[in-house]
């Protein structure tokens, strides 16, 4: 390697740092002004608990355990329901990998709640990194920098990586997997097929990546050997996780796939719940099902409209004012797509009811009306790796839609109804149509024409501004739902009330932080109920609370009387909109003696 090489290689590892900093201490800013015990949806709150466990055992027992067990021996009322907890020899598993929980302990144990969290900043830090150095060898330093940047803030990145999920890893892994496959060496795509197999460890559909990768990888250099050591890479990390599944669930795929197809729709817990079909899982995922089948299908036909004009524009269009305006054009639907849902989300009683209906691709990644200009452009770029990259990427969002519309009721759910930013099940694919956007701003402000550099110059930067908006709005959403969570958590550890039951399917993992603090029992049905009731009479816990919907009647429970104590109501989102009532057993008569 030449001096000038070194050089190179020192300058991109510079820049590559200052993207990582900047994210990482962003990501931590809004770790600390947020409260620790409060999540955003029970996915946070159920790994919290997972990880609390393991340190709790020593890593020996991920089990759940059942502070409520003294009035709830038989596990009736165990308050996590499938399909979050799958019921197993030795108790209560969760559902979801372990992985992330395994990881965020030891930060639990170091820096108490707020290390749950960190696993996640670390991850984005790493995307903002490994896409600097993923992109430098092909645009330069400068553009690697904004292409690092704007995956860790002007997309729905930044919202996993302040939040407790796996995603931002999971991202990580796929990126670094990208930047080692600039030639064909053993040892990288040994190590490639390694990093990922261990993403799936953190998310299963990773596994569809690996796919796209070596079909990339297969295209690029056409010789079975590369497929050979990939799939080598991969083969200890995948079969240890089949083995480590069958273990813990009884079956090599785990229980986090079979609880997503099996949860439908009523697992958002959210009014609007039905089950997503196979168009509308689809329509979710690219721009969001909007509020009507009207709005399904116009917000899914500019998703896929606008890149597709984009794409004919860069290559067929050579005079400079029909191709400025074809910039105007795809910007101003990615605008509008995006407006449209903040203007909803932000003027709706229920926001987060609203977020729902307009989490798609589109909406909250505007930018992505742009990439049908970049792949016109990508064409004269060079880089084996970002060639691959931008190819595995794409052939995974390919097969991620094809999963949503096959399984409407497991992917469709996650990204139809799930109350999530942006489509989560499609991030891995986001650093490459991150790198499309670049080329596409690059070809744009390279032209010899004047209109089209100012039109691409005010689209970019009206794109890259929205995105911006949107991780800030994410990031407003999310302080609302901790504080809520918090401080609805902080009115029940104010009744002197020892048991508390709910109806509610989530409100356990959602309040993970009165775990131990109010041991929680749940009834989803009359025999549950009726098993609760038995318990809570039997072992002399009287009187205990009874959480309910907002506005609920009071309660009249078999041999209990309840009267409201506590009306909770959210100051935004509303999510947490509950009625706190204690409830008291009648006394029995006594019996005359004969």
């Amino acid at each position: 390697m030449s001096s000038d090489q070194r050089k190179d290689r020192r300058d991109r590892t510079r820049v590559a740092a200052v993207a990582a900093l900047l994210a990482f201490v962003t990501a931590l800013a809004v770790l600390l002004a947020t409260p620790d015990d409060g999540f955003w949806i029970n996915d946070c709150g159920n790994k919290a608990l997972v990880a609390k466990r393991l340190l709790e055992t020593g890593f020996r027992d991920p089990h759940f355990d059942h502070p409520a067990v003294a009035v709830d021996p038989s596990a009736r009322a165990f308050p996590i329901a499938a399909p979050f907890a799958v019921e197993r020899p030795g108790g209560f598993l969760s559902s979801y990998p372990l992985a992330y929980a395994v990881l965020s302990a030891p930060f639990l144990a170091a820096f108490g709640p707020i290390g749950l969290r960190l696993p996640a900043a670390f991850g984005l830090a790493a995307c903002a990194a490994s896409m600097v150095l993923w992109l430098a060898p092909a645009f330069g330093r400068r553009w690697a920098l904004l292409g690092g940047l704007t995956l860790a803030f002007a997309t729905p990145l930044f919202f996993y990586g302040v939040t407790l999920w796996e995603h931002s890893l999971t991202v990580a892994l796929c990126l670094g997997a990208w930047g080692l496959l600039d030639r064909d060496s053993p040892a990288r795509l040994f190590a490639a097929g390694w990093m990922l197999a261990s993403a799936c460890w953190l998310r299963e559909e990773i596994a569809l990546m690996g796919v796209a990768v070596a079909i990339a990888v297969w295209l690029q250099w056409r010789r079975p050997g590369v497929l050979l050591w990939l799939a080598a890479g991969a083969a200890l990390p995948a079969l240890a996780l089949l083995g480590v599944n069958e273990w813990l669930y009884g079956t090599p795929l785990g229980a986090h796939l079979a609880a997503s197809r099996a949860a439908g729709a009523e697992a958002s817990g959210l009014s609007q719940s039905r089950e997503v079909g196979a168009l509308q899982a689809l329509s979710s995922l690219l721009a969001g099902i909007g509020r009507h089948g009207g709005d399904r299908a116009l917000l899914g036909t500019a998703a896929l409209a606008a890149p597709a004009l984009g794409w004919f524009a860069a290559r067929h269009l050579r005079a400079a004012p029909p191709l400025a305006a074809v910039w105007a054009l795809v910007a101003g639907v990615g605008l509008a797509a995006w407006g449209l849902a903040v203007t909803r989300m932000l003027g709706a009683d229920q926001p987060l009811d609203a977020l729902v209906r307009h989490n798609g691709l589109l909406v909250q990644m505007p930018m992505v009306a742009l990439v049908g200009i970049g792949a016109a452009a990508f064409r004269d770029l060079d880089g084996v790796s970002l060639r691959v990259g931008v190819l595995s990427g794409s052939l995974f969002l390919l097969f991620t839609l094809i999963a949503g519309v096959g399984f409407g009721s497991g992917y469709g759910v996650q990204s139809g109804f799930g109350v999530h930013w942006g489509p989560r099940v499609l991030l891995p694919a986001l650093p490459a149509l991150v790198a499309l956007v670049v080329a596409a701003v690059r070809a744009g402000l390279a032209s010899s024409t004047g209109a089209v550099v100012r039109t691409s110059c005010v689209a970019a930067t009206a794109l890259l501004l929205a995105g911006l908006l949107s991780s800030g709005l994410a990031t407003a959403f999310l302080a609302e739902q901790k504080r809520d969570a918090s401080r609805f958590q902080r009115a029940v550890r104010a009744q002197p009330e020892r048991f508390m039951l709910s109806t509610h399917p989530l409100l356990a993992q959602h309040l993970a932080g009165l775990w131990d603090d109010k041991p929680q029992l749940l009834a989803t049905d009359p025999a549950s109920l009726a098993a609760a009731i038995a318990g809570l009479r039997a072992g002399g816990a009287a009187p205990f609370l009874l959480v309910v919907p907002a506005g609920a009647p009071a309660a009249s429970l078999a041999g209990a009387t309840c009267t409201t104590v506590d009306r909770y109501r959210g100051d935004r989102l509303h999510y947490f909109d509950l009625d706190i009532q204690r409830c008291r057993f009648e006394r029995e008569p006594r019996r005359r003696r004969k």
